[in-house]
């Protein structure tokens, strides 16, 4: 039990965003107490009983001393008076026994059948929470479809009958599928909430919708997830693509990410929500790969002039699979994408490359496959800015080499609106929390704030 168990955890945590969330899932993954006799089973129940997924037990164990042939089913009986839909499955070597575990609606599994694991595991997979979430019908017990994770359920508890949806919520399954997969604050909010409580069924599945979408987006906020195309959607936040460094500007927008997550004042104001724009970052693996498949050292390392090292670079090629990668992002956004170089060295406190290398936008269009073709150059761009002769020249003036420079790609939506044609925010700036110039009254530790109407260009220009 103990291996299936673990093994199903391991599964789900799958699902998690990064390697440090999929731990803390196994940490929270459900855990086997064990009864001996009769009066410990009573105890724990009181003790966990709102938080158990279910009950396995044999029929004959001992209680109040001696051994009870039928110990099990007065505490199967007990159990349904305080809960009268949590899972009961009877394992007994004495077939005759399978009709008390029908007297409390439990599950029978005999020992004695030359496949009691296989029963034994789908008694518990079925009947616990564990594998996929079976939407049935409540008259037939067809099965309607299945969901595998908490995205599917997010996408299709639209579908569900109504019959299904009452049968399903009044017997706790939604808050087991959550309680499974370490999800708590869902499990516990549903499970708290008794199926009479609908005035009808379209009310809860908002509310069951409107809670995996604040769950997805708590989750999101504040945390660098791995990128996976089958989970990257508009709820998604902030995700890698790569195993190498974020570079400068990826590791402080992931701190900022961090930092709006831990201060909960920040999002205090009405209709003034504080957050970072979704991001995607390349990491510097992915230039790595791409400076070496394609042999661009020489080139780039090279005192070429910047139009030919750029014409170098624009006719490389990126790694086949961000095709994808990038198709997927594409459908999570829709406005322009800004691609901003994310170096090494570029935020570094003593001698920052702020302003050094390359940034573009491009504009969203409805031709994925254009849109692939100007990100990739964009990128490529990106990647070549790196070799150009100021590059170089900033390089050796900050007594830095530049072939141990290493380049991430940040992937963002433009935050804005359009106006007419043209895409822009309403406005822009830079918050410094020291003003080093003061004027009159003004004090250096108040900060300072320069702000501009659209993207903030006239700013950044000085």
């Amino acid at each position: 039990l103990y291996k299936y168990v673990l093994n199903e955890s391991k599964e789900f945590s799958k699902e998690a965003l990064n390697d440090h969330l999929r731990m803390m899932r196994m940490r929270g993954r459900p855990k086997i107490l064990l009864a001996r006799n009769y009066e410990e089973a009573v105890s724990l129940y009181k003790k966990y009983g709102d938080n158990m997924l279910g009950v396995i037990s044999d029929i004959s164990f001992s209680r109040e001393g001696k051994k009870d042939k039928l110990a099990g089913r007065v505490l199967g009986e007990w159990i349904r008076k305080k809960n009268k839909y949590i899972p009961i499955i009877y394992a007994s070597s004495e077939s005759e026994n399978r009709e008390y575990a029908a007297l409390v609606d439990a599950k029978f599994i005999d020992k004695n059948s030359k496949t009691f694991p296989q029963d034994f595991h789908k008694a518990v997979k079925d009947n616990l929470g564990f594998g996929d979430f079976i939407i049935i019908a409540p008259k037939s017990k067809e099965e309607i479809f299945r969901i595998k994770n908490l995205k599917e359920l997010q996408l299709n508890i639209r579908q569900i009958p109504d019959d299904s949806l009452y049968y399903h919520l009044s017997r706790n399954h939604f808050s087991r599928f959550f309680y499974t997969r370490a999800m708590f604050p869902v499990a516990e909010m549903l499970k708290k909430i008794d199926v009479s409580a609908y005035a009808k069924m379209d009310d809860a599945r908002e509310l069951i919708y409107q809670a995996i979408v604040e769950y997805r987006r708590m989750k999101n906020t504040g945390v660098v997830a791995v990128f996976e195309k089958d989970r990257f959607d508009k709820y998604s936040n902030f995700a890698r693509i790569g195993d190498g460094s974020l570079g400068g500007k990826g590791r402080g927008l992931a701190f900022i990410g961090h930092i709006v997550k831990t201060h909960l004042e920040l999002n205090s104001y009405e209709n003034f929500p504080v957050t970072t724009p979704k991001t995607v970052v390349l990491c510097t693996d992915i230039f790595d790969e791409f400076m070496e498949a394609n042999r661009l050292y020489e080139i780039a390392l090279s005192p070429r002039p910047d139009e030919d090292i750029l014409k170098h670079f624009l006719a490389a090629k990126l790694p086949k699979r961000l095709v994808s990668d990038f198709l997927v992002f594409f459908d999570a956004i829709s406005t322009p994408i800004a691609i901003r170089s994310s170096s090494m060295l570029e935020d570094s406190q003593y001698q920052p490359f702020a302003g050094i290398y390359s940034t573009y936008m491009i504009p969203y269009v409805n031709d994925k496959y254009e849109m692939v073709r100007l990100l990739s150059n964009a990128v490529k761009a990106v990647y070549a800015s790196v070799f150009y002769k100021d590059s170089k020249a900033y390089m050796t003036a900050t007594q830095n080499l530049i072939d141990q420079e290493k380049m991430a790609i940040v992937l963002q939506e433009v935050v804005g609106g359009e106006y007419g044609n043209l895409f822009y925010p309403a406005v822009s700036g830079v918050a410094r929390s020291i003003n080093y110039y003061p004027i009159g009254n003004e004090k250096t530790e108040d900060g300072i704030v320069n702000m501009a109407m659209g993207l903030g260009k006239y700013i950044m220009d000085g």
